[in-house]
C-alpha cells in the first residue's frame, strides 16, 4: 500500500516537471528524484553513469533526507541539482562542477524568478 502523503504537499516529481517546463524549457531529462541518507557534507547530488562510450547518463536526483521538513529547501536544491543535469545534457565540459557555465545558468535562474519566495 503506497505511503500517505500529509494534506497540501506536492511530490517533489511535480516540482521538477513545472520547473523543467518553466525554466529549463522541458530539455531536462526526467529522472526519478529521491530523497536519502547523503554524507553529511552534502545536500544533494546527482546519481550518474558512464556509458561504455564514455558518455555521462544521469540516473537519479538524490536530496539529503534531512530536509524532508523543509520544502524550501528541497526546491532549492532541486534548481540546484537540475542546473548541473541540463549542463550534463547539454554536453557542456565541466558540467559537474561550479565553474563559469554553472554560474552563468545559476544567475540566469535567477534572473527568470526561479528562486522568487525561495531566497
Amino acid at each position: 500500500m503506497p505511503k500517505k502523503r500529509r494534506r497540501g504537499t506536492i511530490r517533489i516529481e511535480t516540482i521538477f516537471r513545472r520547473y523543467n517546463r518553466k525554466y529549463f524549457g522541458g530539455r531536462c531529462p526526467v529522472v526519478p528524484i529521491r530523497l536519502v541518507a547523503l554524507d553529511p557534507r552534502e545536500l544533494g547530488c546527482l546519481d550518474s553513469w558512464r556509458s561504455p562510450g564514455g558518455r555521462s547518463e544521469i540516473r537519479k536526483i538524490l536530496i539529503t533526507r534531512k530536509l524532508k521538513n523543509w520544502p524550501i529547501f528541497i526546491r532549492m536544491v532541486l534548481l540546484h541539482e537540475m542546473t548541473h543535469q541540463i549542463l550534463f545534457a547539454r554536453g557542456v565540459r565541466g558540467a559537474g562542477d561550479h565553474g563559469q557555465n554553472f554560474r552563468a545558468e545559476r544567475k540566469r535562474l535567477m534572473l527568470a524568478g526561479a528562486y522568487d519566495n525561495l531566497l
